[in-house]
């Protein structure tokens, strides 16, 4: 229809895979606030978000380091969290 009335057609893809990985904790909290988030949810957000830790296992080599940016992978809030 676009090409009828002479128009040009534009596409855009985002990647949003690596975007779950990326979020900054700390934004994310003032974000969900600013939506109008109770701060006793943002508190519960916060804690969850808090202490979180990754372990790689390659082999028998096992590393485990703290996790400071992202949401947590699997969490079913977390795709929510991202929509904010």
């Amino acid at each position: 229809k676009r090409r009828e009335h002479g128009l040009g057609t534009w596409a855009m893809y985002v990647d949003l895979v690596k975007a779950f990985d990326s979020v900054d904790r700390g934004g994310m909290v003032e974000v969900l606030r600013k939506f109008g988030v109770p701060d006793h949810l943002c508190a519960l957000i916060t804690r969850i978000h808090t202490g979180c830790t990754v372990k790689v296992k390659i082999g028998e080599l096992v590393i485990e380091f703290d996790s400071t940016i992202g949401v947590k992978q699997g969490d079913t809030l977390a795709p929510i969290i991202f929509l904010f």
